[in-house]
């Protein structure tokens, strides 16, 4: 059950009503897949210049900036998902990881309690063996 919600949840937000929007988040998407991160990274920029309070772009280009190893602005562009949506569990897990590799492990098991309360079954928990407990409980 938790599956299927998640994947409604990642629909919602990588689903924009736009159509305009739409095309263009899925433009970068398919950048991103193709193995393009200077293109996807444009394409990004230019999509969150244009669209300031879509959440996802700026979670797309967090995620981006991870994969390049560019944590610092990562960090910042999950800050400012979670300024818009903050119940935004894959910028708070994935902040988490990346507190985590900086050996900022306090900030890391805030961010990863906070997304586990909003998202008990994400795979990350098994990185914090502090934060375990057993879900399936009623």
């Amino acid at each position: 059950e938790a599956q299927a919600i998640d994947q409604k949840i990642w629909m919602v937000w990588m689903t924009p009503v736009d159509l305009v929007l739409r095309a263009r988040m899925q433009e970068a998407l398919d950048a991103r897949v193709s193995g393009d991160p200077l293109r996807t990274l444009t394409l990004l920029d230019k999509l969150v210049a244009d669209y300031p309070t879509y959440a996802e772009a700026w979670n797309q280009r967090a995620t981006m900036y991870y994969i390049i190893g560019n944590y610092d602005a990562s960090i910042a562009d999950c800050a400012k998902v979670l300024e818009l949506e903050p119940r935004h569990f894959g910028a708070l897990a994935g902040r988490a990881l990346m507190y985590l590799q900086l050996d900022k492990r306090p900030l890391a098991l805030r961010d990863m309690a906070t997304a586990l309360a909003l998202h008990p079954f994400l795979s990350e928990r098994r990185l914090f063996p502090e934060l375990q407990q057993d879900v399936t409980r009623i």
